[in-house]
């Protein structure tokens, strides 16, 4: 089965842990903080180096709206959300699953080659999944973790 980027776009961090709901998020939060890349954007109509991290676009009872871009950009390359929930007596968090990405393909000789699309700024959004579990896992030891796509 080809891995395209459809299937890429599932890829999630599912957690439980005994922290508060509030207190998890706040660790999505500064794990958000800690992520960044510089890339190429636009700025004044003209590209340049530019700083592409992950920003909280919203937040709302237990939600966290999330983004990927830089801060010249009108439309972010990626959007996410994060979620914690009660659950028994742990709290059950989820980070992720793209809801809107934007994909490119490098071209070879101007053709465009046979394979799964590249997801825009795909590898700093695995960073950051990587970054929250860890400090997650810090926070509370007894926190499970696990990142990959749902059900496989």
């Amino acid at each position: 089965m080809a891995i395209t980027a459809k299937s890429r776009a599932l890829t999630a961090l599912q957690a439980t842990t005994a922290l508060k709901p509030a207190d998890t998020l706040a660790i999505v939060k500064q794990a958000a903080e800690a992520i960044t890349e510089t890339g190429i954007g636009r700025k004044d109509g003209k590209l340049s180096k530019t700083e592409v991290r992950v920003r909280v676009r919203g937040e709302q009872d237990g939600r966290l709206e999330l983004m990927i871009g830089s801060e010249h950009t009108t439309s972010p390359g990626i959007t996410f959300s994060a979620e914690a929930v009660p659950a028994d007596d742990d709290v059950a968090l989820r980070v992720g699953g793209l809801e809107t990405y934007r994909t490119f393909q490098t071209k070879t000789f101007g053709l465009i080659p046979t394979g799964p699309a590249t997801i825009l700024h795909f590898g700093l959004y695995k960073r950051f999944l990587k970054e929250a579990a860890r400090r997650l896992e810090a926070a509370d030891p007894s926190a499970t973790t696990a990142l990959g796509v749902p059900g496989q």
